[in-house]
């Protein structure tokens, strides 16, 4: 039977597949998950119309948490709830595109052990992210730690795999301009400032404005995000600059403590 499309919500912002036709093909199969997966890899019609065409998996396996739940058992040997996702990754691997993904939902109790069963299977290469998600908004306390976080684990099929963007909305363009006419297009400008904590790395100094000639400098316990060569050499693309010594030695012990009195600092400055 042919889908149908739900109709849009101007709440939304949506991707051109929301204007793709209703698909008839898609399965809901009620069963074990061992029995299913190995009928869609070797059934000839399934395999057939499904083995390497699938772009995403997503399991929720057994988290193996020791309790006994009314559909199945969740205290399982390791070795044998591994040797159990083995089989089943196996055929999910014959299952996904070359820039396909899987991820898979697990808690503590397993994910290390699924980190390096994944290794196995799909090639510690393909390693993208250990998604980290808050499942409860209050502690949930176990032997005076909270466990309100489960794990996604996230691994591609090959290097062909690229995650989709996040869709931009007006709202997160309406920051951008290009009154430089910059020929990279739209930009905005973003904080150049960033903590340092005791001084030591030597990123806080001054930057004449080439426009102004105003000494700018990071707000007081920060410091510039990059290095002053890197400043430099930026700056030498545009209007020619050079290091000199300010002699700020006391503004200097001021910003980032008493480190600072310790080291001369120059100052990138236009000739």
């Amino acid at each position: 039977m042919q889908g149908t499309q739900t109709e849009k919500s101007d709440e939304f912002a949506y991707s051109e597949r929301a204007d793709l036709e209703p698909q008839d093909d898609n399965l809901l199969i009620l069963g074990e998950s061992g029995d299913v997966l190995e009928a869609l890899t070797r059934v000839p019609e399934l395999a057939k119309k499904y083995v390497g065409q699938v772009k995403l998996i997503y399991i929720d396996p057994p988290f193996n948490t020791a309790q006994t739940f009314a559909s199945y058992e969740d205290n399982l040997e390791h070795s044998i709830w591994l040797t159990m996702m083995r089989d089943r990754l196996l055929h999910m691997k014959k299952l996904l595109t070359d820039d396909g993904s899987i991820w898979v939902h697990l808690d503590d109790v397993e994910v290390h052990r699924m980190r390096l069963l994944m290794d196995e299977v799909f090639g510690a290469e393909n390693f993208q992210a250990e998604v980290v998600w808050q499942k409860a908004d209050s502690p949930r306390r176990g032997l005076g730690f909270s466990v309100d976080q489960n794990f996604v684990i996230v691994y591609r099929r090959s290097e062909a795999f690229e995650p989709n963007k996040a869709l931009r909305t007006a709202a997160d363009n309406a920051r951008f301009s290009n009154p430089d006419n910059d020929p990279l297009g739209p930009w905005w400008d973003d904080n150049p400032s960033g903590n340092h904590g005791d001084g030591s790395g030597g990123m806080c100094y001054a930057i004449q404005n080439p426009l102004t000639g105003e000494m700018m400098r990071p707000p007081k316990g920060a410091s510039w995000r990059y290095s002053q060569q890197r400043i430099l050499a930026g700056l030498q693309g545009w209007v020619p600059y050079r290091l000199e010594n300010l002699h700020n030695a006391e503004w200097r012990a001021s910003n980032e403590g008493a480190l600072a009195r310790r080291r001369p600092m120059t100052c990138a400055r236009s000739s």
